[in-house]
């Protein structure tokens, strides 16, 4: 069950990208007491559907989220900026100071 969905537009020279991310209800990992799994799926050029294992349930999701912080920073440090499609119909690229806040928004 997908608790949490983020989708926004990306931006790198003239090339603009989708960003879909899901983050799923922690569940508990069958194999293992004790050990559960949250699924983070993330589509942006390519599709990702991986599950981050933690203690908990709150400490697999925790760490989910962290994932998923770590590679909206491996977009950004690839020259990724978050688009903005202004009234006229352009997209634009936000600035860096802005992106920050957008970014930290999110998480």
């Amino acid at each position: 069950m997908i608790i949490a969905t983020h989708e926004s537009e990306w931006i790198k020279e003239q090339s603009v990208q989708p960003l879909t991310i899901n983050l799923y209800l922690p569940t508990r990992r069958e194999q293992e007491i004790g050990e559960w799994g949250c699924r983070v799926t993330i589509d942006f050029q390519n599709k990702l559907d991986q599950i981050i294992y933690g203690d908990d349930s709150f400490q697999s999701l925790k760490l989910a989220v962290r994932f998923v912080r770590i590679l909206i920073d491996g977009f950004i440090a690839k020259g990724w900026h978050v688009a903005v499609r202004c009234d006229n119909g352009d997209i634009a690229a936000v600035g860096k100071a802005d992106m920050e806040k957008y970014i930290d928004a999110i998480f």
